[in-house]
């Protein structure tokens, strides 16, 4: 791999910073390569990083001796850690120990009089009242659900004056690269030019938190005036290889299912000035959109298209396609996520998609938009359930059904203790000096949706 070679030589250069930021944009690539993630751990200065680069070691290759080493070495460190805060001279231990009991006396006597004059105020205000009732455990669902709606009814006062060129924090479970230039709390805005990457991570339901971002861009339009297009991240999306401007961008979404059923699905809601059609490209698909439409991809699914309002134009290989309000199309992509090959020959209504659109009122309301225009499943008045596409190309109609490509799972990781070591280890210990770093976490598909349309016409039909 030439440019592992040229990061291991740029790091024996004493560039360790440069040679970090190239590992970083191969992990993007190929995130499961051992050897990679090795290379990182040994030149980052990061601490955080250093363990997760370690854990990704063992997870692809459990019996690799060097990561091992480093997993004992970590966790050295850390029963050495509560020892080494404790260090001092002997007089200072017992000034510290006397000051410590004085202070705990004089807290735990707080405590026992504030709670006896509460108590006291309690019995004496209920003593004619029924016993309360015993507040039952709250369910996660109904958690998690509050949190996300506590995320989207601030995200207006958090990210609406986001300006052309920048990037907001709606909620702070996100990963930058580079993360030297990270934005901190939700709220906080940076430009786009700042980073080479965006990741918003999936709902987490031990911590209740997920990743949002908003981004605005001065696209092109149709009559070559810029206006502001909004560009949503919902949980679970990573974003790379764009431009300042998003005409031209990559990205991917997690097709699974969250674990919280109340958080939009993966994806990026997009809108532009209605009446006017924003030009932009993604993962190599020109799109015109009038209106609103949201964006998934992943390799078994294909490039998702599902117009919420108003219309909009795809174009690929000299293929074009209309899509309206209240549709959806698949297109087939590569490894890389590019499009490839012709889309399905039928447009197919939104009833047909797995997964609740519904959840994305809520986001689009906290985003300003027209969400009672939006048409989404189970509303009346939609066209049939499928409709013909028009795909037009220079010589004839043709049309093909996308081939879906198997979805990957990831591996637990194992895990290394000193006993299970089958080599000698050293007792020295890591001297790093942290700093806050990027570490690339993309998610990994289990399930996906996919289209089911199905082809009314074949090519010796035309």
């Amino acid at each position: 791999m030439d440019d592992l070679q040229r990061a291991r030589e740029l790091a024996a250069a004493g560039d360790s910073h440069e040679a970090r930021e190239m590992l970083v944009r191969l992990l993007y690539e190929d995130y499961d390569n051992a050897e990679i993630w090795l290379e990182l751990a040994q030149i980052t200065e990061d601490r955080e990083e250093y363990a997760r680069a370690v854990r990704e070691v063992l997870r692809i290759d459990p019996e690799n001796v060097e990561a091992r080493r480093m997993a004992v070495e970590l966790s050295r460190e850390a029963a050495q850690a509560p020892r080494q805060r404790a260090d001092g001279t002997p007089s200072q231990r017992r000034g510290s120990r006397t000051l410590s009991f004085i202070y705990n006396l004089f807290v735990f006597s707080l405590i026992v009089a504030v709670a006896a004059g509460v108590a006291i105020y309690w019995v004496e205000s209920n003593q004619d009242e029924d016993p309360p009732a015993v507040m039952a455990t709250l369910d996660p669902a109904v958690v998690c659900a509050r949190q996300v709606q506590s995320v989207l009814q601030r995200l207006p006062a958090r990210c609406s004056l986001t300006e052309a060129g920048q990037v907001c924090l709606g909620n702070s479970d996100v990963f930058f690269a580079p993360q030297e230039r990270s934005l901190l709390l939700p709220g906080d805005r940076g430009p786009l030019t700042n980073y080479i990457a965006l990741e918003t991570r999936p709902f987490d339901i031990n911590t209740q938190n997920f990743g949002l971002l908003s981004l605005r861009a001065k696209t092109s339009y149709a009559d070559d005036a810029a206006e502001d297009v909004l560009f949503v991240m919902t949980s679970g999306v990573r974003l790379r290889d764009y431009d300042p401007h998003l005409e031209a961008l990559t990205f991917s979404s997690n097709p699974v299912l969250s674990e919280c059923a109340s958080v939009p699905p993966a994806g990026l809601l997009v809108s532009g000035v209605m009446g006017k059609a924003a030009r932009f490209e993604v993962n190599g698909l020109a799109i015109s959109l009038d209106g609103t439409a949201f964006l998934q991809v992943d390799a078994a699914a294909g490039l998702r298209v599902i117009v919420l309002d108003g219309t909009a134009q795809l174009a690929a290989s000299g293929i074009e396609i209309t899509v309206s309000a209240g549709q959806w199309i698949s297109w087939p992509v590569d490894p890389t996520l590019a499009v490839r090959d012709e889309p399905s020959d039928q447009l197919t209504m939104v009833d047909t998609l797995r997964g609740d659109l519904g959840l994305l009122i809520p986001l689009g309301q906290a985003a300003g938009l027209a969400v009672e225009n939006w048409r989404l499943p189970g509303q009346g008045g939609l066209p049939e359930a499928t409709a013909e596409v028009e795909i037009i190309t220079p010589e004839s109609l043709e049309t093909h059904t996308p081939t879906p490509l198997p979805p990957d799972v990831m591996s637990p990781v194992p895990l290394v203790t000193e006993e299970a070591l089958p080599i000698e280890t050293e007792t020295s210990t890591a001297t790093r000096t942290p700093r806050r770093t990027a570490n690339p976490s993309p998610a990994r598909s289990t399930d996906s949706p996919t289209s089911t349309a199905s082809p009314t016409k074949t090519p010796s039909d035309g």
